[in-house]
């Protein structure tokens, strides 16, 4: 085409990509709280397994679709638009969260990092994965505590705390506060 102008077609391909992404994210609890870092390709990552073996993260595509007619292009609809770049970055959103998941249970299984409650959740089972799991500090001293994932139907049932559950995990608190402050002065001192 004599006239076509490739560099605004770029442009535009780039701004619908990042406006699907950050609509992506903006929408979804989760993922706003998720520190994005472009990249020029596919990143994958290698990590070491309980047994110190290597498990490989291979990098994965995350894709949205975003389709007009014909008509509504030539009549400039924006309402059209809108609404397939509402469409798509649900669609974004939904590849990110099953992504994510993916990862995490490679990661968990391959650490050793699960618990499986085999039935409801109880406390019991989820206070114990809170003790295993590595927690840490801030550069406060403030106790960080792990982040544990479920799925939304698991955590809507969760049972209100007794106050005896809630002392038990009181003194979890105090004690993995105690046992990295403890880490920490020995590391110092060393």
């Amino acid at each position: 085409m004599p006239f076509a102008l490739s560099e605004y077609d770029q442009a535009f391909v780039l701004f619908v990509e990042e406006g699907l992404r950050r609509l992506a994210v903006a929408g979804d609890e989760l993922l706003s709280q998720i520190e994005m870092v472009p990249s020029t390709g596919p990143l994958g990552s290698i990590i070491q397994d309980q047994h110190g073996r290597d498990v490989d993260l291979a990098p994965g595509a995350i894709t949205s679709d975003l389709t007009m007619s014909i008509k509504a292009v030539r009549n400039g609809d924006v309402d059209a638009f809108v609404i397939q770049l509402d469409a798509g970055s649900a669609q974004l959103a939904e590849g990110y969260h099953k992504a994510l998941i993916a990862t995490l249970q490679t990661v968990t299984s391959a650490t050793g990092n699960v618990v499986r409650a085999n039935g409801p959740l109880t406390f019991d089972a989820f206070y114990e994965a809170l003790d295993q799991r590595e927690w840490s500090l801030t550069e406060d001293d403030e106790l960080s505590m792990p982040t544990l994932m479920m799925h939304p139907d698991v955590a809507r049932r969760l049972p209100q705390l007794t106050p005896e559950q809630e002392a038990r995990l009181a003194a979890l608190h105090e004690r993995k506060l105690r046992e990295l402050l403890a880490r920490r002065r020995r590391r110092r001192l060393s």
